[in-house]
């Protein structure tokens, strides 16, 4: 059995759920930007971009049908909320509901490849790029719109990945050993989004995920419960609009 991740944030209004705008502490946009690696001024080694890309998404995907049932928190400045969810996971498929201690539904979210789904009426105002999100799984999938631009040796089998995204925002990868470790948007040298995950040895894909929106002082931490092999899914399940 193999266990896995997944999380996904962003402001919503559903049910009674009051999603605070926290603008306060943007000043740590400047002091929570990724640490390269290196020592200042040493050169990073350049490597083969296109071939270490390669290699995470061979060793990244979901290669079998899966349920996975975790817990959730949220906090920002004004808000601290935190619940239950089940992720269900297919190869190039991911769904993601949320709940809250209640019962009541938060989030229900479909990405079906570079292809985010919502339900009517459900109402996002931080949407995160869909890399982010499968990174967010554990997955490494850049879209195919997104520009490979290099990338640098950072430790030992430890590389940087940078894509340039449509907006001409920056999205850097850094894997360890083929897995997804961390990602995060750029923007003019700061970070504007983060994920961070856990990896332990003897598991295929990491035990918890951190998702850090910088300017909101936003975060959400995600922590597994269990995963399970499960059946093919329905495909209805995949169009939450419906």
């Amino acid at each position: 059995m193999t266990r896995t991740h997944s999380t996904w944030t962003g402001e919503v209004s559903a049910g009674s759920v009051p999603w605070a705008q926290g603008a306060a502490f943007a000043v740590l946009v400047l002091t929570l930007q990724a640490c390269g690696g290196q020592p200042a001024g040493t050169p990073v080694p350049r490597i083969d971009a296109e071939r270490a890309a390669a290699r995470a998404l061979a060793t990244s995907q979901v290669t079998a049908p899966s349920r996975v049932d975790f817990e959730w928190s949220l906090s920002e400045p004004s808000l601290r909320v935190a619940g239950k969810g089940v992720a269900r996971l297919e190869p190039d498929k991911a769904r993601l509901d949320m709940f809250l201690r209640n019962g009541a539904n938060v989030i229900t979210i479909a990405l079906v490849d570079g292809e985010v789904r919502v339900p009517p009426g459900q109402m996002f105002n931080v949407l995160p790029a869909p890399p982010l999100l499968w990174a967010a799984l554990g997955v490494f999938r850049p879209d195919d719109s997104m520009t490979l631009l290099g990338g640098e040796a950072l430790g030992d089998d430890v590389v940087r990945l940078r894509y340039e995204l449509d907006d001409g925002t920056e999205l850097r990868y850094r894997i360890d050993a083929g897995r997804v470790q961390r990602v995060e948007i750029r923007e003019d040298g700061h970070v504007l989004h983060r994920v961070t995950l856990t990896l332990e040895d003897g598991y295929d894909h990491p035990t918890e995920a951190t998702y850090r929106h910088i300017a909101a002082f936003r975060e959400l931490k995600v922590r597994i419960d269990s995963v399970k092999t499960v059946e093919t899914y329905p495909a209805s399940i995949w169009d939450p609009r419906r």
